[in-house]
């Protein structure tokens, strides 16, 4: 039998009903104190950004498994099933090891040539960069958050819950995971846009991470090949691995490191 192999779903979307109050608290701290003299100023580039706008979302299924095989792996990871990504982090091995599916979900507000015309056009100070900055992240988080809804409606098609999404670059998911991530969900031919080599940095029109789909039941289960699904083509067990048992160990840093 072979391994379970997801298709990436894509959605493109219509966005109405945003106003300056979606851009508003996004704006720098030093902006906040004229909010309602920039007020008008925030509607014109946000109605700007939103006719430029292409928002779509992007997100693909994996089936996660625990890695703790060394030498490679010095500190637990998540294997992606069928695939040679490990995702590394504590935060990420302590969401995923239990999960049913590991879910990466990409999202975009429009692409970089679209950014870059409209701040070409629209900026004349560098206030202006900063309003049209925060109207693009409004955008491109109403998008993640139309995306996600469509992970949870997924996941409730397959009797799953989800959890809260994670981006790399914070609770100690590495942010050099963001181009493992884009790789998997084709962010460059799908979206229009490409992780920083250099900084391994999402641009802030787009958002990246991981949501986990867990089944409620097999909650407080102990894991046992004998019971999974996935035992008779399991690309874990074929190199002499389980995913449950030694769940080895995070390096806590010394307070000289």
């Amino acid at each position: 039998m072979a391994v379970t192999t997801f298709q990436i779903v894509e959605h493109t979307y219509s966005i109405q009903g945003m106003t300056t109050q979606d851009v508003m608290p996004l704006l720098p701290e030093h902006l906040k104190d004229q909010e309602s003299h920039l007020e008008d100023h925030v509607a014109y580039i946000l109605d700007e950004c939103l006719k430029a706008a292409t928002p779509k979302g992007v997100y693909k299924l994996f089936n996660p498994a625990i890695c703790t095989l060394p030498p490679d792996y010095t500190e637990p990871g998540i294997k992606l099933v069928g695939t040679m990504a490990v995702l590394k982090g504590e935060e990420v091995y302590n969401r995923m090891r239990r999960a049913t599916h590991c879910v990466i979900m990409a999202v975009s507000a429009c692409s970089s040539d679209a950014v870059e015309a409209l701040r070409e056009r629209l900026c004349r100070v560098s206030s202006d960069e900063e309003i049209l900055d925060a109207c693009i992240q409004a955008i491109t988080l109403r998008v993640a958050d139309m995306t996600n809804n469509a992970i949870v409606c997924d996941a409730l098609d397959r009797g799953l819950q989800t959890d809260d999404f994670l981006t790399p670059g914070t609770d100690t998911f590495p942010l050099e995971m963001n181009s493992l991530l884009s790789f998997y969900v084709q962010t460059e031919s799908r979206l229009g846009i490409k992780v920083n080599k250099e900084t391994m940095a999402f641009p802030t029109w787009g958002l990246l991470g991981v949501v986990g789909m867990y089944d409620p039941s097999q909650s407080n289960r102990r894991r046992a090949c004998g019971r999974c699904k996935f035992r008779s083509y399991c690309s874990i067990r074929a190199i002499g691995m389980n995913c449950h048992g030694r769940k080895g160990t995070f390096k806590k840093a010394s307070p000289a490191e």
